[in-house]
């Protein structure tokens, strides 16, 4: 069973690891997940988790929204 991220958590989260990149000076980060239906960093940032075994990738900048990339499931 997957359980979901509140939208409230995430954003605790987004503010956090912002908090973070500005510290270090960090414009962007390039997130990929683990293809194995379990989402790693993709899904600790957007909860979404991998949807038959495809990867996927975001970007995460400092100071705007992000971008999640993946791929259409085959049918």
């Amino acid at each position: 069973m997957i359980t979901p991220i509140f939208l409230g958590e995430l954003e605790r989260r987004w503010k956090a690891v912002r908090y973070v990149m500005k510290e270090r000076a960090v414009d962007f980060l390039l997130i990929q997940n683990n293809n194995d239906y379990l989402g790693g960093y993709i899904k600790w940032f957007t909860d979404m988790s991998a949807v038959h075994a495809y990867p996927a990738a975001a970007i995460f900048p400092r100071e705007a929204d992000g971008y999640l990339c993946s791929s259409a499931v085959w049918q």
